[in-house]
């Protein structure tokens, strides 16, 4: 529908990426493994370590969120700036990382467990238990709708038109 999106997860691998302090910060916190010799982020590393450790994973939250709450933030001036229209936060971990104090409204879009175990192991190429392990560090979806201003499940019975048209009338 031509509105601006920030993608909170892309833009946090490329502030992971590109990012010097976030990038010092993360390799103080999880050792030089942290990056390949030639400079690419080991996520496959990173998620071994911090998903078994809960403090890793806080530490590790606390370097990449306000490094992304800051950018969301001069994103979202510029956009609207620009645009003179709303723009939009697509974020996993909304309320966790804190983001939720960003928006105006919240819509949740969740589909039932299944349905997004294999739509993240098709996106990611990766296995089961490593989505599982990612679905279960994140907040349940009975809290998030209590939290969300409208909920909508994506179970592929409806297009993205018609979820878009659903979202617009209701809020």
């Amino acid at each position: 529908m031509g509105y601006a999106v920030y993608d909170t997860d892309s833009e946090a691998k490329r502030l992971i990426a590109t990012d010097t302090a976030v990038r010092e910060a993360l390799i103080r916190l999880l050792g030089e493994e942290t990056y390949s010799p030639d400079g690419t982020y080991q996520t496959a590393y990173v998620a071994s370590q911090v998903f078994q450790d809960k403090q890793l994973l806080a530490a590790l939250n606390g370097i990449v969120h306000p490094a992304v709450r800051r950018d969301v933030e001069l994103w979202a001036a510029r956009e609207t700036m620009r645009t003179h229209r709303p723009v939009f936060l697509e974020s996993a971990i909304l309320f966790e990382s804190g983001f939720d104090s960003l928006c105006h409204r919240i819509v949740l879009i969740t589909a039932p467990e299944e349905i997004r175990l294999s739509r993240v192991m098709r996106r990611d190429q990766t296995d089961i238990d490593k989505v599982r392990a990612r679905i279960h560090a994140q907040m349940n979806d009975t809290e998030l709708s209590r939290r969300a201003d409208l909920t909508i499940v994506n179970d592929g019975s409806q297009t993205i038109e018609q979820l878009c048209q659903y979202i617009t009338l209701h809020l």
